[in-house]
């Protein structure tokens, strides 16, 4: 089978700037450490804290000047000369500013003079001179021509000696018209919140930056005319691309919100900066106090300011038994943790701090609430089932202190359909998207559950209303695996190619299309695109597995072994893959023993999995082809009995009825599901290629099945 398909799974208007000639300039001994010297917008981070300056200082101040004049705007700007240090310490240029014509490599300059750690920075001015003269020498004299009325860049000739010698050098430098601001978006924002910054210079501080992303988005949620973007997804787009205009197009937002956390003794500092989705500044703020979620009630508040929005209600966010800077900073510590779900060793730790903070505030519902997720993650990490009934215990416990939670119903649908429960998983959404109509997080569990539950009109109606309100990858990455497992092909493949132009750099994209395709007979385009998925992810076993089932299909046997042995290192512990490479090892000769073993840990893995979620029709199907092809024909027959009785509109499960009938010699039978799975959209040169049915291709009615039109085999 092929895999995948999910299934990741969230002040009033700007100022005048100040005029340049007012900039406060401090004018003191420039070779003393510890003493302040310079004109403040041009300060370095160094020369701003009084240490020691050297070129490094002067390139900094070269790319303030060469930004400046490009945009019209200072790099680093504030209203007083302590928000302009503010801005020098936490925040980058807002390269959004740049007209559009820059040139890359001039882009790529000023990003490597402006670097806030000096090693990092450009190191000489002839650097600067090289890549500027082959700018010149390259893309930038089309611009250059194309507008007769700017001047050539001339060289630089010396190497820089301080401000005044870089703003002298740059007198003659092209200005490319900054464009105008682009006009508000209508209707409602999409507003991303972003990993805060950690300038607290610890790996706790790191933590609390990761943890503010979700505890901030949830002081904005159901708020009118905005729409928070998830925000493990938020996380996860800023931690792979730094580039704000990328990031807000992964995540179909229109808004983000980024930051700094900063500490001064017993005292927080939190700067936080509003862009557009062409990564234009909207606002920018410092709050300060000694309290994280009061900072983070105020951070919340001003951006509704900004955003000319407003509060229908307001929910205090700090439930009783978090009141010390020492519980918020390890509730939030936890959280960041929690934020990277996908490595095991954050969940522990996050496990055993909340443990501790639930130890010493048994009435805190964010703890526990905290702790359901916790528990959710080792679920999923161990399939033990002691690991469900511990998220739902402790969500149940959260929701007795505070029901207005918002996360405790979503934990508590997410392990209920984790382990076989999707009816009672779709009450459980239903009950939160009431509270929250705008919680994408609970309409995607909403169709999960839903499809799962058999009613796929309420699962694409959720997809569907996910996808209104967060027009992201994982939306329409979700809402294609609808299609995909209902074999509605086209629409399938139209969902992750959109996921794609969102997310151009997700190998699952790329995968999932590749699946499609697949199932499309188009197996050249399929193949194009797992390799394309393997180039951006090596060490994803879906893909890997996609790729060997597609060869195999192919009749390229020793390429399609080679290609799932790559899965199973990958992910040993998948009964998918292995049930794949069975088949694999079948169409080589001399394999048969591996094939046979193959599909032995195939169903021994299965049945592991039946035992967490009864339920697992796909599981169910897994066995039963296991079994048939090991030679017990009669058990596997009960098997899709079973798997069939919760799911019979999966093309794959009805092309693996057929295929047990088959070897269970009941040829009406497979001939029935072979009917079925041709109507419901499988691939039928797949199924000319299927050695189970080899001794029924010469009969009249496969060959009518097989070369029936789509949808025309059905019943």
């Amino acid at each position: 089978k092929l895999l995948d398909f999910g299934l990741a799974r969230a002040f009033a208007p700007e100022a005048p700037e100040p005029d340049l000639s007012r900039s406060p300039t401090l004018t003191t001994d420039p070779n003393v450490p510890g003493v302040i010297s310079g004109t403040v917008p041009y300060m370095s981070p160094e020369q701003a804290r009084g240490g020691e300056i050297d070129k490094r200082t002067d390139i900094w101040a070269f790319g303030c000047v060469l930004y400046e004049m490009l945009s019209g705007r200072r790099a680093f700007a504030g209203g007083t000369a302590a928000e302009t240090f503010a801005a020098i310490f936490e925040l980058d240029p807002d390269w959004g500013l740049l007209p559009p014509k820059t040139p890359n490599n001039v882009r790529e300059l000023l990003r490597r003079c402006t670097q806030k750690d000096r090693n990092r920075r450009l190191r000489d001015a002839g650097d600067a001179r090289i890549e500027l003269d082959e700018t010149l020498s390259g893309q930038t004299r089309d611009l250059l021509e194309s507008n007769p009325r700017r001047s050539l860049l001339r060289r630089l000739a010396i190497p820089l000696a301080g401000v005044a010698a870089a703003a002298a050098l740059l007198v003659a430098v092209y200005r490319i018209a900054r464009p105008r601001a682009a006009a508000p978006a209508p209707g409602v924002r999409q507003l991303a919140v972003l990993p805060f910054r950690n300038l607290i210079g610890t790996g706790e501080g790191e933590l609390m930056g990761l943890g503010m992303a979700d505890t901030v988005s949830a002081r904005l949620s159901n708020v009118p005319g905005l729409q928070v973007v998830t925000p493990r997804a938020a996380v996860e787009a800023a931690m792979q691309d730094s580039d704000f205009v990328r990031v807000a197009k992964k995540l179909g937002a229109t808004t983000l919100l980024s930051g700094s956390l900063q500490r001064e003794k017993e005292s927080f500092r939190i700067t936080y900066r509003l862009v557009d989705a062409s990564g234009r500044q909207i606002a920018i703020q410092t709050v300060e106090g000694s309290e994280l979620f009061a900072l983070q009630d105020r951070v919340a508040d001003g951006v509704i300011r900004d955003l000319v929005l407003r509060r229908t209600s307001r929910r205090t966010p700090t439930p009783s038994g978090l009141d010390t800077v020492s519980d918020q900073e390890r509730y939030l510590q936890a959280i960041g943790l929690l934020q990277r779900y996908d490595r095991r060793d954050n969940v522990e730790r996050a496990m055993g701090i909340l443990q501790a903070l639930e130890a010493e505030k048994p009435a805190s519902a964010l703890v526990k609430a905290a702790l359901g997720r916790a528990a959710l993650a080792m679920f999923d990490f161990t399939k033990e089932r002691s690991w469900a009934d511990r998220a739902l215990k402790s969500a149940d416990a959260a929701r007795a202190l505070d029901p207005g939670l918002p996360e405790v119903d979503v934990v508590r649908g997410e392990t209920m359909l984790k382990t076989g429960r999707a009816k009672e998983a779709v009450e459980v959404f239903r009950s939160s998207i009431a509270a929250q109509p705008g919680n994408v997080v609970a309409l995607l569990g909403l169709g999960r559950a839903s499809e799962s539950a058999g009613d796929d009109a309420a699962a694409e109606a959720a997809f569907k209303r996910a996808a209104e309100l967060q027009p992201s990858f994982a939306v329409f990455n979700q809402l294609g695996a609808l299609y995909y497992d209902r074999g509605r092909w086209d629409q399938a493949a139209d969902m992750f190619r959109r996921a794609g132009r969102v997310a151009p750099d997700s190998y699952r994209a790329f995968s999932n299309l590749g699946g499609t395709e697949t199932m499309r007979c188009n197996f050249g385009s399929a193949i194009e695109a797992f390799r394309k998925a393997i180039e951006l992810q090596p060490n994803n076993p879906s893909a890997a597995s996609n790729l060997g089932l597609t060869q195999l299909w192919m009749g390229q046997f020793s390429q399609a072994v080679l290609s799932l042995e790559r899965a199973e290192r990958i992910s040993p512990g998948d009964y998918r893959i292995w049930g794949n490479l069975g088949d694999a090892y079948r169409g080589v000769s001399g394999m048969n023993a591996k094939s046979t073993e193959a599909y032995s840990r195939s169903i021994a893995l299965a049945r592991g999995q039946l035992r967490l979620n009864p339920h697992d029709a796909e599981a169910m199907s897994f066995i039963a082809t296991g079994l048939a092809r090991t030679g017990h024909a009669a058990e596997a027959s009960e098997e899709t009995r079973k798997a069939l009785a919760i799911d019979n509109k999966d093309p794959n499960l009805l092309a693996d009825a057929a295929i047990v009938a088959a070897l269970d010699h009941r040829p009406s039978d497979s001939f029935d599901w072979l009917r079925k799975a041709v109507g419901a959209g499988y691939c039928r040169a797949i199924l000319l290629r299927q050695p189970e049915f080899a001794s029924l291709r010469d009969n009249a009615e496969f060959r009518s099945i097989i070369a029936a039109p789509h949808n025309a085999a059905g019943p």
